[in-house]
């Protein structure tokens, strides 16, 4: 071995010093204060490569492990073989976030840790997101963590808390491209040449080393940074902002904001704090506060990036991800340079819709991390989020750690109150609605679409009000002269093709091989769907994609009228698809079984945690009664439900 500084010098195979370069490039962007290569203190360096401070003067201590002839993904029995959890055990319990980087994965692993942040007890864990076919796998890890985990002071849930397995490949072209989208180099590959083994070459080990010189050793080589256009990425940002602002006004009612209470509470933990968290059920309106957001930061002369996540999917390349929006350099970049120190805003709406594709999940995840974690670098920068309350507690995952508190960022909206439908429909016609029509429009989305059917009508039935709703458009569109048969095979298309790609949006082109451009700009001008500003086709409302997915499965459950069966198809769905199934139970209710139905799905073995919670929650927003209060008291007292703990 070399001698480094009267030191041995340990070194590290290319890919660990490729992560050493990578974490030169967080360096760079200010995700991390210093990064130092090992340590030659064997208290400190067990089972370590490389430690870094953050700027919330978090501890992490990083091992990175190549494939070297492993499989191709963990395994407990290879997180033990090469004492992974023996070392992250010992960081952990030293006060450390422990990171494995690796180009292989462990989802499993992973979505636990994710789940965890929102748990305070294992057991009340175990109980609710274990599911049985996982039980054995974690008994196994939990043992193993047992064997190291000598604080008895210390939850042991915080090892599942402050460990992350973090995927990156095992090529030199991604650190490459991290120091362009993240570092903001122009001269990317010689900048990696330059870096790559950079503490050895440069006596750095163990030694921590701060972005001045990083910066200054690349600035002597003549290596650049990109300089943001500001007049450029001001116009970028204007376009954005206006197009974004025009396509959610579509979705207004009567094209008229109604005012709510829960936009006063938005705008006070905004000026409290620097996140706020939007979360409703479908169609409550979400999209209609993110709209009143933007047109009031837009009348400031604010400065603020709004985004959708179902149009503008991000990837683990901010650079070309800002690029894709007209942008120089990564969006959050932008605007940090144009706002100059004063408040700003990340405004993402949808942010469920990554959850639809599972196609490069684990990169969009990844990207939606670091994205956050700008922000969280970033004075005065303010991130509102937006997406439906069962991903809620999803959305604290993207927090490696000092995740918000749920109960002083969220706000939940609920349904209108009765009286704001009086003001978007005639007195004649609010005259003849039965009460339950009433309490059915409350519903932002419902009172939309019945705005769209009733027109110059006098009465409409609310019974099926998207149903109805696609039959008035498509029977317009007939009446001026369209093919029937062909627009409705153009709607199956579209619903058959986006639940086959699990996504929420197609590209325009698949559409255009199929049908001519005269039906889908008729289709688009009805208001049934929207193309984006990047050639995507997508409903204008996302609960008629919805509604037809949810339909196909109450289709299935007609034939064998067995909701645990049905559910059983759905084990492993997509997470996406969680708020389906929730609109499938939501649609049995009323028939004459409804409560027998909850019981077969709640003590079914075989589904999974989130599923069945889902089902609790059915029947706690039922009314009481003496046979609803016998099957809690069947769940309480029968362990095979595994709701010991109610959610």
């Amino acid at each position: 071995m070399l001698k480094a500084g009267g030191e041995t010098e340990k070194v590290g195979n290319q890919y660990e010093f490729n992560i050493v370069t990578l974490y030169y490039a967080k360096l760079l962007c200010d995700e991390v204060l210093y990064v130092q290569s090992e340590s030659y203190d064997s208290a400190i360096a067990q089972g370590l490569d490389i430690r870094v401070l953050t700027k919330d003067n978090k501890m992490h201590a990083i091992q990175a492990k190549s494939r070297n002839g492993l499989d191709d993904k963990w395994t407990i029995s290879k997180l033990k073989q090469y004492s992974v959890i023996k070392n992250a055990c010992h960081h952990i319990l030293n006060g450390s976030t422990f990171i494995l980087v690796s180009p292989l994965s462990y989802s499993l692993l992973s979505d636990w840790c994710r789940q965890a942040k929102a748990f305070n007890d294992i057991e009340y864990f175990e109980k609710n997101i274990i599911t049985k076919t996982a039980h054995q796998e974690f008994q196994e890890l939990l043992a193993e963590i047992k064997s190291y985990w000598n604080d008895s002071n210390r939850n042991i849930l915080d090892f599942f808390k402050f460990f992350h397995i973090e995927t990156i490949p095992d090529n030199k072209q991604y650190i490459i491209n991290a120091l362009s989208g993240e570092a903001h180099i122009i001269q990317a590959e010689q900048a990696y040449e330059l870096l790559d083994h950079y503490p050895t070459k440069h006596n750095k080990i163990a030694i921590s080393v701060y972005v001045s010189e990083i910066r200054n050793f690349l600035e002597k080589n003549n290596i650049t940074f990109y300089i943001i256009d500001k007049p450029a990425a001001s116009n970028a940002l204007s376009d954005l902002q206006n197009k974004f602002i025009n396509n959610l006004k579509r979705g207004l009612i009567n094209n008229n904001w109604i005012e709510r209470q829960e936009y006063k509470e938005l705008r006070r933990i905004l000026n409290a704090g620097n996140v706020a968290i939007i979360s409703g059920n479908a169609g409550t309106g979400k999209s209609g506060i993110i709209y009143k957001l933007c047109t009031d930061l837009k009348s400031n002369n604010s400065i603020f990036l709004p985004l959708s996540f179902e149009v503008n999917r991000p990837n683990n390349n901010l650079h070309e991800y800002g690029k894709s929006l007209g942008f120089s350099t990564s969006p959050i970049e932008v605007l940090k340079e144009l706002a100059n120190n004063n408040p700003c805003y990340l405004i993402i709406d949808q942010v469920d819709a990554i959850n639809w594709e599972q196609k490069d999940w684990n990169s969009t995840f990844e990207a939606c991390c670091s994205i956050v974690k700008q922000c969280s670098n970033i004075k005065n920068m303010k991130l509102v989020l937006a997406c439906r309350t069962i991903d809620a507690n999803n959305i604290l995952s993207f927090w490696e750690s000092s995740a918000p508190d749920l109960s002083k960022c969220k706000i939940e909206l609920s349904n209108l109150p009765v009286h704001t439908i009086s003001s978007a429909i005639t007195a004649k016609q609010f005259g003849l609605l039965s009460n339950d029509a009433k309490k059915l429009l409350t519903n932002p989305r419902n009172l939309k679409l019945y705005t769209e059917i009733i027109k110059d009508k006098d009465y409409v039935p609310t019974n099926d009000i998207i149903h109805d709703f696609i039959e008035t458009k498509q029977q317009e569109l007939v009446n001026k002269g369209f093919n029937s048969s062909e627009i409705k095979e153009l709607h199956s298309f579209l619903v058959n093709k986006m639940r086959d790609n699990e996504s929420t949006t197609l590209s325009t082109h698949i559409l255009e091989e199929k049908f001519s451009d005269g039906i889908i700009n008729a289709y688009r001008s009805a208001g049934v769907i929207e193309i984006t500003h990047n050639n995507l086709i997508k409903f204008s409302h996302q609960s008629i994609l919805d509604y037809y997915l949810v339909k196909d499965i109450l289709d299935e459950y007609d034939k064998c009228h067995d909701a645990s069966k049905i559910l059983k198809i759905y084990n492993a769905c997509p997470i996406g698809y969680l708020h389906l199934i929730q609109h499938f139970i939501e649609a049995l209710y009323g028939e004459d079984d409804y409560l027998a139905q909850l019981d077969n799905v709640l003590s079914c073995k075989t589904l999974r945690p989130q599923i069945k919670n889902i089902a609790m929650r059915a029947l706690k927003t039922l009314p009481s009664s003496e046979a609803t209060n016998k099957l809690f008291i069947k769940i309480l007292r029968n362990p095979e439900y595994g709701l010991k703990y109610l959610p």
